[in-house]
């Protein structure tokens, strides 16, 4: 285990097929065997957007995030940007709560007349809104299933599995979670 908490070699090479980018990007999620340099982690990571990255710094891997290295998920058309997403504020930030913590994910919905509301973007990403007209807060269906079965097996309350939830993000400083209505209200479900 140790030593995964380290680069395999002093420059290590992206392991994406035909990238020779230094690579200094880990994923433990991925469980993959190698480094990405940053171009490829973001590419690789568009429909994994709740991975948790981890950066080289030179001496320790630092946790970092898919919005912090820039990334925007785009909704309603596929891979691509919507046409009109920069027309009222363009994008903004949601934060996402799943089986394996609290993340921030910069959000670019589609503002087509075709595309939906906000709410059914998100639920077509298998994300539930907490609101319906400019939602902030997102819970995975995974998280809820996941709630739903503690509940009922370990009689685990809202309040404990929301904390369960801030520990799995951090668990040396679990009030550094981004802070939206989901830490405003521990009673969540």
């Amino acid at each position: 285990m140790i030593l995964f908490e380290a680069p395999p070699t002093i420059n290590p090479t992206c392991i994406t097929r035909g990238c020779e980018k230094i690579a200094s990007f880990d994923c433990p999620d991925c469980d993959s065997p190698g480094m990405f340099c940053q171009s490829c982690l973001l590419d690789i990571h568009r429909h994994h957007i709740l991975h948790r990255p981890r950066k080289w710094n030179g001496e320790f891997f630092e946790t970092t995030s898919f919005h912090k290295e820039g990334l925007v998920v785009n909704l309603g058309h596929g891979e691509a940007h919507c046409p009109h997403m920069m027309n009222a504020g363009g994008p903004y930030d949601v934060t996402v709560v799943d089986v394996n913590g609290v993340h921030l994910i910069r959000m670019g919905w589609c503002r087509c007349a075709s595309g939906g509301s906000y709410a059914e973007q998100l639920l077509s990403r298998r994300m539930v809104p907490t609101t319906i007209l400019r939602p902030r807060t997102a819970f995975t269906f995974r998280l809820l299933k996941l709630f739903h079965m503690m509940h009922h097996t370990g009689r685990i309350n809202p309040w404990d599995f929301s904390g369960a939830m801030h520990r799995l993000t951090d668990n040396v400083n679990p009030q550094a979670i981004p802070v939206n209505s989901f830490h405003q209200s521990p009673a969540f479900f």
